[in-house]
């Protein structure tokens, strides 16, 4: 069993569909994975990384950037402004469980969660790890659907539609709760809003994407502008891929760290 806040080293990596990792200890105890649908859950600590991720503050205000990983060290010039994406080049734990991140371009550090002196965190999770995954809406009955305003079935609507065989980015998955179990919830690259993977009465509604080498498809942003997106060859999008970070036998290769937490909605 892991605890929230362990160290763990791992020495090797295999990719699955929905950019999960399947992480296997270097102590021989096993496999475990990065994330659930959803929930974050393992984060790879004090090597170098390139992964995106937003910042999006309960209070809405801009944090100044950090000279280093510490919450009331020394700030910098540079700041993030909420719903701001960044780029993390490193990332390092501390005490409570915070993650510290480096924003790539040398602009300083900030922290995903800030808490208090009891080691609470009233305004929650501040920054978060998002995905880029390619998904197509193809509905059995061949109707347009209005994008949601928020992760819910029968949330309020936004006046965009998503029309049959459209593609679209997505950076974040939330699994559906209560009435709603079952259902994956898409948040929109594009900040139009959500769709719903299925339906309970419609059926499917979204997959994932795959795309044959060299295939050239279209999508929009949120302005309605088009945009082209190609695949490189001998790559498909969506594809399982195997990833070797070394072996465990001592082989020259890796080992990495990662630390584990408590997941978050």
């Amino acid at each position: 069993m892991l605890e929230p806040g362990d160290r763990l080293k791992i020495s090797e990596v295999l990719e699955h569909d929905g950019d999960i990792l399947f992480l296997k200890l270097a102590d021989g105890r096993g496999w475990c994975v990065d994330r659930e649908i959803g929930h974050e859950m393992c984060y790879e600590l004090d090597q170098e990384v390139d992964e995106l991720w937003k910042y999006s503050p309960a209070n809405g205000k801009p944090i100044v950037l950090r000279d280093g990983p510490h919450i009331d060290g020394p700030k910098t010039g540079n700041k993030l402004n909420p719903e701001e994406k960044f780029k993390v080049c490193e990332i390092k734990a501390g005490q409570h469980n915070v993650l510290f991140l480096k924003v790539a371009g040398d602009r300083g550090w900030v922290f995903d969660e800030k808490p208090d002196q009891h080691g609470e965190t009233p305004d929650g999770i501040m920054c978060k790890r998002i995905l880029d995954e390619l998904w197509t809406y193809e509905p059995e009955n061949g109707k347009p659907i209005s994008i949601r305003k928020g992760p819910e079935l029968n949330g309020a609507k936004t006046s965009f539609l998503m029309y049959p065989n459209e593609m679209f980015r997505v950076e974040e998955v939330e699994a559906g709760e209560g009435d709603d179990v079952g259902v994956l919830f898409l948040k929109l690259a594009d900040g139009r809003g959500w769709l719903l993977d299925r339906h309970p009465e419609q059926g499917q509604l979204c997959r994932r994407a795959t795309l044959e080498p060299g295939s050239v498809v279209t999508t929009k942003d949120s302005e309605g502008n088009r945009i082209r997106l190609q695949t490189v060859e001998e790559f498909k999008v969506g594809a399982k891929v195997q990833i070797q970070s070394g072996k465990a036998d001592g082989g020259g290769g890796r080992r990495r760290s990662w630390r584990t937490r408590t997941s978050s909605s």
